[in-house]
């Protein structure tokens, strides 16, 4: 197998599974990525017809990414939505909390 071929098949074992499937693949990730009072509506337009846009966020909230936006949502969203879930206390509810 020439080289650049045995390249694309390490890297193509890295990605997760939902990566082959993304609306996104190929695309420029600085999209996802906007500097702060960007817009994220380019971004949104890509995850709201994606069939992956739920395992995008799990994996996003299982990694504990505080950055860009992934599986339809901003790093707050995502913030915001794991303590819904419960997954992390609030900042005032930290053991370190005086």
């Amino acid at each position: 197998m020439p080289a650049s071929l045995d390249i694309i098949a390490e890297i193509a074992v890295r990605l997760p599974r939902w990566h082959l499937a993304a609306e996104c693949r190929g695309e420029d990730p600085t999209i996802f990525f906007p500097e702060p009072g960007q817009s994220t509506t380019e971004a949104r337009a890509y995850c709201v017809r994606c069939p992956v846009i739920t395992e995008r966020l799990e994996e996003a909230i299982d990694d504990g990414l505080d950055y860009g936006y992934r599986g339809g949502m901003a790093p707050r969203e995502r913030q915001r939505l794991v303590r819904q879930r419960g997954r992390q206390p609030e900042p005032s509810e930290s053991v370190f909390a005086v």
